[in-house]
């Protein structure tokens, strides 16, 4: 009796520790690292519980500090990391964030344009034409940004040493499980936007132009 109330405390124990890291803080530092040295800039980072609610993601923000939660830690081995981490410091490295911006507001000032040319005369209806300009306009900035990030983000990947196979299997990988990222999800590879969020979807036509 006392040997089966071990066991069972022991299975408890177990199941009530935090997942093990596939990638320790150690190794995503010099992950980091690595590629700061050849991308020449000295990327910061930080592991939060979660990046604007969602606790499964990776970013890089305008000032260049990279944010990753634990449960990223906790599905992602090192090379899988690292191209992530690359496409994300590309987003940065191109300035994506400030031609967003830009772009959003082209596109809502344009839709302010067509709202009044139609005649539209209350602020609801504006507002509606400067939210549609700017997710138009906007969204296909942000789509050429995601393919710009992914193809510069390899050659950051591969200047490193990094076996670049590693972002195929790993879309494969969560593709295979019907895992559907949600608006801020690191498998996707999206830093996001202020103010846009593009769903994506690995594909094998996506992997061939990316390789």
């Amino acid at each position: 009796m006392t040997d089966f109330v071990l066991v069972a405390v022991l299975v408890s124990s177990f199941l009530s520790m935090p997942p093990a890291m596939a990638i320790s803080e150690s190794e995503l530092k010099i992950v980091c690292s690595r590629l700061g040295q050849v991308a020449k800039k000295n990327f910061l980072f930080e592991i939060v519980s979660d990046i604007k609610g969602d606790d499964f993601n990776a970013c890089c923000d305008s000032q260049g500090r990279i944010q990753v939660t634990s449960k990223f830690l906790a599905d992602l081995r090192p090379d899988e990391a690292a191209g992530v981490l690359s496409h994300e410091m590309t987003h940065y490295l191109l300035s994506h964030h400030k031609k967003q911006y830009r772009s959003n507001i082209l596109g809502a000032l344009i839709g302010l344009g067509v709202a009044k040319a139609v005649g539209i005369k209350d602020q609801d209806g504006f507002e509606i034409g400067a939210r549609l300009g700017a997710g138009i306009i906007g969204g296909a900035t942000s789509r050429r940004q995601e393919y710009g990030a992914d193809e510069e983000g390899i050659r950051l990947f591969r200047k490193v040493g990094y076996d670049p196979h590693a972002m195929i299997d790993l879309y494969r990988r969560f593709n295979k499980v019907g895992t559907r990222p949600g608006p801020h999800s690191c498998f996707r590879l999206v830093c996001q936007p202020p103010g846009y969020a593009e769903p994506y979807s690995p594909t094998g036509k996506r992997e061939c132009e990316v390789f």
